[in-house]
């Protein structure tokens, strides 16, 4: 799939997928975004859009007469509507990336999120299948990777909360003031940007906060800190913590001399908060032993029981190189080359299961390891006595899965709804 527009006037990385135009950089520079590219270039691909079916989490596809939604294509209409000139520093990209973290947390409507909300409502009426949990998401990443940060790996599969008891209470998340875009007197209280640089997204921050002096601005308004030389820039109380407590100086240091770091920790810390309480598929295979013993059928019926939806299944004959890239975390232990050859020697049954906290309840559902240690009522505990004959392996975190997936359905996993979620999930 190729997405409309490539992104590449500042130095985007290009793996074996490229990203949307608004997706991550490698070396963000601290100068204004810089405008859109032409009609005619071709844009970079959406994470999700290629690796849809191969991240192990909760990729759902919201179908009208069987099709799919085009993230890529709502990524590509976010991306249209970044860049305003009349609008603050020149984009919404900031605004866009307040509104999916605070999303993620607790939504204040006092913070001056209405203008975001409204950026993204035709948007949503172009796409009706898109949950608007989804769609606030992605324009976060969209205005991260546009800014010039980093590749942000995002998937579909949020659901939108039917009432504000779903919502953490007012009050109960820390606020700027206490604890750790450009601040706006009319939203959050507090005046100025943190950098001379709003719309770029790079590790300027850290470099500020280690090398000016701040000190408290004289004004009516809430406490904080301006730099000496201009008094054009900003920080808040909960960024000088940074520097005055040595648990978090470490990292401002370390993010200061290197970006990619930087970049690195943000990425996995953004997915992570997008991704909270989203339902993951774990990827679940049958061992030769539960094959060969006719189990197939039983260990099927337990996760479906359950409750969970079965999203791919495959009669495999595995290769030694992709059992030793699927174990290759127990290369070096003396039993590595001995659980290769049983793997090898015989079909296993690979399985993808979706549903809410399906990694973690898959695992209870399977036993412990050792089948001596499992309950009466897993798998395990039910049907096999020993370690080396336990019937199952089962993705033991969501970034195990993903690589599991990727690697045992390369073709990819699809998910399409089913009305008795509805008797399963409130």
């Amino acid at each position: 799939m190729i997405a409309r527009r490539l992104f590449s006037t500042i130095g985007r990385r290009s793996p074996a997928f490229l990203k949307p135009r608004f997706q991550t950089t490698q070396a963000a520079k601290p100068t204004p975004a810089p405008k859109s590219a032409p009609e005619s270039s071709s844009n970079t691909l959406l994470y999700t859009v290629i690796f849809a079916a191969l991240a192990g989490g909760g990729y759902y596809y919201y179908t009208e007469q069987n099709k799919p939604v085009n993230y890529q294509e709502v990524y590509n209409a976010i991306a249209e509507v970044l860049e305003n000139n009349d609008y603050d520093d020149g984009s919404y990209g900031p605004v866009l990336v307040r509104l999916a973290w605070h999303a993620a947390g607790t939504y204040d409507v006092k913070t001056g999120l209405g203008v975001a909300r409204d950026l993204l409502e035709p948007i949503k009426k172009k796409f009706p299948k898109i949950s608007y949990s989804d769609l606030w998401s992605l324009a976060g990443v969209a205005a991260i990777q546009e800014m010039g940060g980093p590749t942000i790996k995002w998937r579909p599969g949020r659901s939108d909360a039917v009432s504000a008891e779903a919502c953490t209470p007012d009050g109960r998340l820390p606020d700027a003031s206490k604890t750790h875009d450009h601040c706006h007197t009319d939203r959050s209280g507090f005046d100025g940007p943190w950098t001379f640089a709003p719309t770029t997204f790079s590790n300027e921050y850290f470099k500020l906060l280690l090398s000016e002096r701040w000190v408290a601005k004289k004004w009516a308004g809430p406490f904080q800190y301006v730099d000496n030389k201009t008094s054009s820039l900003m920080m808040l109380p909960s960024d000088l913590a940074l520097i005055n407590d040595k648990s978090f100086r470490k990292y401002v240091d370390l993010y200061a001399k290197d970006q990619s770091l930087f970049f690195k920790d943000f990425a996995a810390t953004f997915q992570k908060l997008e991704e909270l309480g989203v339902p993951f598929k774990p990827d679940t295979p049958v061992k030769p032993d539960g094959v060969e013993r006719g189990l197939v059928g039983e260990i099927i019926k337990r996760f479906e029981s359950k409750g969970y939806k079965l999203v791919a299944l495959q009669l495999m004959h595995p290769t030694k190189e992709q059992l030793e890239e699927h174990y290759g975390d127990l290369k070096t232990k003396s039993f590595f080359p001995k659980l290769v050859a049983y793997m090898l020697s015989g079909p296993v049954v690979g399985m993808v299961w979706e549903g809410k906290d399906a990694v973690k309840t898959g695992r209870k559902l399977l036993g412990e390891t050792n089948p001596l240690n499992s309950a009466p009522g897993t798998i395990r505990g039910d049907f096999c006595i020993d370690v080396g004959k336990n019937l199952c392996h089962g993705s033991d975190a969501v970034e195990s899965a993903q690589k599991e997936i990727a690697l045992w359905f390369p073709q990819g996993v699809k998910s399409v709804a089913r009305g008795l979620d509805r008797l399963i999930y409130e």
